[in-house]
């Protein structure tokens, strides 16, 4: 609130700017100011206008209210009669007044982020409005005379419910920006290709099956965004757009061919294409004809680096040599296809910098490979790939380079000249020395070389370690914190992991404490299913990263001696996520691309699993939570939010064996690792559970001390 002193010094200012000022009423002072053009109250937390906000500053052009918690606004706002531009995003709003239709000036109006069900019935009379931003609202309709705002440019009305656009929307004659993303729409109104000037239009995730047969913005539109409908073919003014520059109709229901032959012919200018996730089994001969494409993606729209085994890219079992023809394409996705072979002349794609041809059938690769001079990226996983080109090393600029799940037994001599590679994935190859190339990559800061028959010891399979550049802490003040005492939390119970488990709850027993398993044991185990861990001091006790943990999990039981405890063993779940994982790890021969091939292993012919702790020290110390009741199980469950809606679908009950917390080196109290399920976590396997922050985190803890950041870790390749 202004004083009287502060108000007859800025009475005649023609802005006022009270925005973060936590506020939680209007200023009533502002309302005298009779000259004042501009008021900005963005991010306070005001609930409610004055009703004489309208007579007292008739003035005012531009009325800006963001982020507060506004729930209506006065009738008499609509007396602002100058008003022009007006800001109400992240609000409260329900519903705005009628007399908001009689701002005759007002040309930009900001809505964003409320409530409102339905625009006022006269909401056409702003003839001067120009922007609309109402995304993020509830709306399932517009009102019938929204067709009459004919100066309006810019429309934005993502992520809301309606369901059906009028024959009147084509009247829009203005509008240049269209973005109807995230509705509920399933056709678009014939009217629509009337529209003569857009530019870009979006109308992705919706449920359109069918688009206009005739479109006149033909010749302006330079970005349309179709994604996630149910479109089985395109009209033909899709072959017609010269100015095209974005085209995006990933994730239909295309089948065959989606683009015409002539469609490259046409539109010259396109530099982005997106024709991601749908059915496609061939692309147009003329696809070469794209001279400035600098993206195509014609793979999978799920992005991660690993899917589950169903298609979720296209049907391509080649490509036309043609595409060797797009010599400023830096962007190349052709993951989850068929493709046996790649073009003689794929190594003329002299601008590529990202290359994805995962989970394809490529036996090999072409020798003019290694001409992709530019290339940083290179993704090559889940392929039956036995050798690489001889020139492979001639791709300088390599940084990113996933091989895991192929047939490699060697890599090529040219390797050691990836000099700037940083991440190396050889995971489940069949290599069976060492490649002499990896003493050369000095650079480089993530290995895997898990499920390889290297027939030599673990000791001496090259692993990356990570080590602080901070000193080592104090010992002597490892209770307390910049001179507090602090509290002991090392007591708190651990996380539980809660796995699917297909079984009556009732039937299965949590396993008998003190469980017993030799070092060999806990070494591989150690191996295969731990996270990486950091050493504050010595970095000869940091553990390697395993890469692929086993997506079994088994209840050992304690027969009294170790011999007899993998005759003991009862499985108790069966997590079929990805087929390589199957059985041992070794490899299986399992045709990726086969679902049948996805079916349960009998006990007798699956390596279990190995739960261990390292052995350099003896464990943190810490309570071990006692195996809890159904009810326990039940209510940890609510606690606890889960990504994964696929697997979370039909899982009933759940696993509580306790999740493995590697210690800090400051405890020593031993304790029985094998009560514990080590939890995976790499690049190769995403966890079923978001698991929430371990320990409550004090202000300012982390300032002058060790924290995980890449830029502060030394990392070094020991070999």
């Amino acid at each position: 609130m202004h004083s009287d002193a502060d108000m007859n010094e800025s009475v005649y200012f023609k802005e006022e700017d009270l925005s973060s000022r936590e506020l939680t009423a209007f200023p009533l002072d502002v309302l005298q100011n009779k000259h004042i053009e501009s008021l900005l109250l963005d991010y306070n937390d005001i609930k409610e206008l004055p009703p004489e906000i309208g007579m007292c500053i008739q003035s005012l052009k531009c009325f800006s209210a963001l982020g507060n918690s506004l729930t209506s606004i006065p009738e008499s706002f609509g007396n602002l009669g100058q008003l022009e531009e007006v800001y109400l995003n992240e609000n409260e709003l329900v519903k705005l007044p009628d007399s908001l239709c009689r701002l005759k000036h007002l040309k930009v109006l900001k809505l964003t982020g409320n409530q409102l069900k339905v625009l006022p019935e006269e909401f056409g009379e702003l003839t001067a409005l120009e922007k609309l931003s109402c995304d993020e609202n509830i709306l399932f309709r517009l009102p019938k005379t929204f067709g009459c705002l004919e100066n309006l440019r810019i429309l934005e009305l993502s992520c809301n419910s309606i369901e059906k656009l009028s024959e009147g929307f084509g009247m829009l004659r203005s509008l240049e920006v269209l973005n109807l993303c995230s509705n509920k729409l399933t056709s678009l109104p014939e009217s629509f290709g009337n529209l003569p000037n857009l530019k870009t239009v979006d109308i992705s995730v919706n449920e359109i099956k069918f688009l206009p047969s005739h479109f006149n913005s033909s010749l302006t539109l330079q970005k349309i965004y179709i994604d996630s409908n149910l479109l089985q073919t395109l009209p033909d003014w899709v072959s017609n757009l010269e100015n095209i520059v974005e085209f995006s109709v990933k994730d239909n229901q295309f089948q065959n061919q989606t683009l015409s032959d002539s469609f490259p012919k046409v539109c010259k200018k396109l530099k982005h294409l997106d024709l991601s996730g749908n059915f496609m089994s061939y692309l147009p001969s003329t696809i070469g004809e794209l001279e400035k494409l600098e993206f195509l993606h014609l793979g999978s729209v799920i992005g991660e680096l690993e899917r589950r085994n169903f298609q979720n890219g296209n049907w391509l079992a080649e490509i036309p040599n043609s595409i060797c023809c797009l010599t400023n394409l830096k962007q190349l996705h052709l993951d989850e296809n068929q493709l046996n072979e790649l073009p003689r002349d794929f190594g003329s794609l002299i601008s590529l910098e990202i290359l994805d041809l995962g989970q394809n059938l490529l036996h090999e690769l072409p020798e003019s490979f290694g001409n992709l001079k530019c290339l940083r990226v290179c993704m090559l996983s889940k392929n039956h790939l036995m050798w690489l080109p001889s020139n492979f090393g001639d791709l300088s600029e390599l940084e990113d380079l996933r091989l895991d799940d192929n047939e490699l037994a060697e890599l090529p001599e040219s390797f050691y000249k990836l000099s700037k590679l940083k991440t190396l994935d050889l995971f489940s190859n069949r290599l069976i020395e060492i490649p002499v190339a990896l003493h050369q990559l000095k650079n480089l800061v993530r290995l895997d070389l898990d499920c390889n028959d290297f027939k030599v010891p673990l000791s001496q399979i090259p692993q990356i370690i990570t080590q602080s550049k901070y000193p080592e802490r104090d010992p002597n003040l490892k209770d307390n914190w910049r001179g507090r005492a602090r509290k002991d939390i090392t007591n708190l119970d651990k996380d539980i992991i809660k796995a699917p488990n297909y079984g009556p709850l009732e039937d299965f027993e949590p396993p008998p404490p003190g469980l017993n398993l030799s070092e060999d044991c806990l070494i591989m185990a150690m191996k295969k299913n731990m996270s990486i861990w950091k050493s504050h001091s010595d970095t000869s006790n940091a553990q390697r990263k395993p890469y692929r943990p086993k997506q079994r999990m088994r209840i050992h039981y304690d027969s009294g001696s170790e011999d007899d405890n993998e005759d003991n063993e009862k499985l108790v779940h069966n997590l079929d996520i990805d087929n390589e994982c199957e059985g041992s790890y070794e490899d299986s021969g399992t045709d990726y691309d086969n679902p049948d091939d996805d079916e349960d292993d009998d006990d007798d012919n699956f390596e279990p699993p190995i739960y261990i702790q390292p052995t350099e020290w003896s464990g943190l110390k810490q309570s071990v939570p006692d195996k809890g009741t159904q009810e326990n199980v039940q209510a940890m469950l609510e606690d606890t939010e889960c990504w994964d809606d696929e697997v979370n679908e039909n899982a009933k009950q759940f696993d509580e064996t306790p999740v493995y917390v590697h210690p800090t080196k400051l405890y020593y109290t031993p304790i029985d690792c094998g009560k514990f399920t080590f939890a995976p976590f790499d690049i190769h396997e995403e966890s079923y559970v978001k698991r929430p922050e371990r320990y409550p985190v004090e202000d300012g803890q982390f300032e002058n001390c060790d924290i995980d950041d890449t830029e502060d870790i030394n990392v070094d390749p020991v070999f």
